[in-house]
Protein backbone atom coordinates (compact mmCIF):
# COMPACT_ATOMS: atom_id res chain seq x y z
CA UNK A 1 0.00 0.00 0.00
CA UNK A 2 1.52 3.42 -1.39
CA UNK A 3 0.53 6.34 0.74
CA UNK A 4 0.77 9.48 -0.15
CA UNK A 5 -0.36 12.91 1.24
CA UNK A 6 -0.27 16.27 -0.42
CA UNK A 7 0.26 19.78 -0.04
CA UNK A 8 -3.36 20.18 -0.56
CA UNK A 9 -5.03 18.22 2.10
CA UNK A 10 -5.47 15.21 0.37
CA UNK A 11 -4.35 11.40 1.44
CA UNK A 12 -3.89 9.57 -1.38
CA UNK A 13 -3.93 5.39 -1.26
CA UNK A 14 -2.56 3.49 -4.19
CA UNK A 15 -3.52 6.20 -6.16
CA UNK A 16 -7.07 6.81 -4.85
CA UNK A 17 -7.85 9.57 -2.40
CA UNK A 18 -9.52 8.52 1.00
CA UNK A 19 -11.05 10.37 3.26
CA UNK A 20 -12.94 10.77 6.74
CA UNK A 21 -12.36 7.11 8.39
CA UNK A 22 -10.80 5.82 5.62
CA UNK A 23 -8.40 7.85 5.54
CA UNK A 24 -7.91 7.94 9.55
CA UNK A 25 -7.34 4.31 9.02
CA UNK A 26 -4.71 4.60 6.41
CA UNK A 27 -2.85 7.20 8.49
CA UNK A 28 -2.75 4.97 11.57
CA UNK A 29 -1.41 2.10 8.99
CA UNK A 30 1.33 3.68 7.38
CA UNK A 31 2.53 5.32 10.99
CA UNK A 32 1.91 2.21 13.16
CA UNK A 33 5.16 3.78 15.40
CA UNK A 34 3.62 7.08 15.97
CA UNK A 35 0.24 4.95 17.03
CA UNK A 36 2.01 4.54 20.56
CA UNK A 37 2.68 8.24 21.28
CA UNK A 38 -0.08 9.01 19.95
CA UNK A 39 -2.61 6.26 21.79
CA UNK A 40 -1.08 7.19 25.39
CA UNK A 41 -1.30 10.77 24.70
CA UNK A 42 -4.33 12.22 22.24
CA UNK A 43 -6.43 11.76 25.41
CA UNK A 44 -4.97 15.15 26.78
CA UNK A 45 -5.86 17.03 24.09
CA UNK A 46 -7.09 15.55 20.60
CA UNK A 47 -10.86 15.27 21.84
CA UNK A 48 -11.50 18.55 23.79
CA UNK A 49 -13.55 19.69 20.97
CA UNK A 50 -15.53 16.22 20.89
CA UNK A 51 -18.97 14.83 21.89
CA UNK A 52 -19.11 12.45 24.91
CA UNK A 53 -19.85 9.53 22.12
CA UNK A 54 -16.71 10.46 20.31
CA UNK A 55 -14.60 11.13 23.23
CA UNK A 56 -15.32 7.58 24.34
CA UNK A 57 -14.24 6.26 21.12
CA UNK A 58 -11.35 8.06 19.98
CA UNK A 59 -9.73 9.02 23.21
CA UNK A 60 -10.92 6.41 25.59
CA UNK A 61 -11.26 3.24 23.47
CA UNK A 62 -8.15 4.14 21.10
CA UNK A 63 -10.66 3.67 17.96
CA UNK A 64 -9.82 5.28 14.65
CA UNK A 65 -11.76 8.54 14.17
CA UNK A 66 -15.33 7.53 12.48
CA UNK A 67 -16.40 9.84 9.68
CA UNK A 68 -18.52 11.78 12.86
CA UNK A 69 -15.63 11.58 15.10
CA UNK A 70 -12.88 13.12 11.96
CA UNK A 71 -14.26 16.73 12.07
CA UNK A 72 -13.87 17.66 15.99
CA UNK A 73 -10.54 14.79 16.13
CA UNK A 74 -8.85 17.08 13.49
CA UNK A 75 -10.04 20.86 14.90
CA UNK A 76 -8.85 19.53 18.31
CA UNK A 77 -5.54 18.23 16.95
CA UNK A 78 -4.93 21.81 15.28
CA UNK A 79 -6.36 23.85 18.37
CA UNK A 80 -4.85 25.51 21.24
CA UNK A 81 -5.25 22.21 23.54
CA UNK A 82 -3.07 20.39 21.74
CA UNK A 83 -0.46 23.25 19.58
CA UNK A 84 -0.24 24.78 23.21
CA UNK A 85 -2.05 24.36 26.45
CA UNK A 86 -0.82 20.69 26.56
CA UNK A 87 2.40 20.55 26.94
CA UNK A 88 2.84 16.44 27.30
CA UNK A 89 0.99 15.86 23.73
CA UNK A 90 3.42 18.71 22.23
CA UNK A 91 6.48 17.05 23.70
CA UNK A 92 5.59 13.40 24.10
CA UNK A 93 3.95 13.20 19.92
CA UNK A 94 4.57 16.24 18.07
CA UNK A 95 8.25 16.36 19.31
CA UNK A 96 8.58 12.68 17.63
CA UNK A 97 8.89 12.34 14.26
CA UNK A 98 6.89 9.38 13.61
CA UNK A 99 4.26 10.89 15.83
CA UNK A 100 3.83 14.41 14.07
CA UNK A 101 3.60 12.59 10.98
CA UNK A 102 0.60 10.12 11.89
CA UNK A 103 -1.13 13.87 13.08
CA UNK A 104 -0.14 15.87 10.05
CA UNK A 105 -1.58 12.47 7.93
CA UNK A 106 -5.16 12.69 10.36
CA UNK A 107 -5.36 16.42 9.58
CA UNK A 108 -4.65 16.11 6.12
CA UNK A 109 -7.27 13.98 5.75
CA UNK A 110 -10.92 15.28 3.16
CA UNK A 111 -14.09 14.83 5.49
Amino acid sequence: MLIAASCGGKVIVDGVQKSGEACAAACEEQHPDGMYWYNNLKGTCACSGCSDACTQSVCNDKQTPSDACLPCVQESLGGDSCQRHAGLFRSGCLGKKECAALVACITACGR
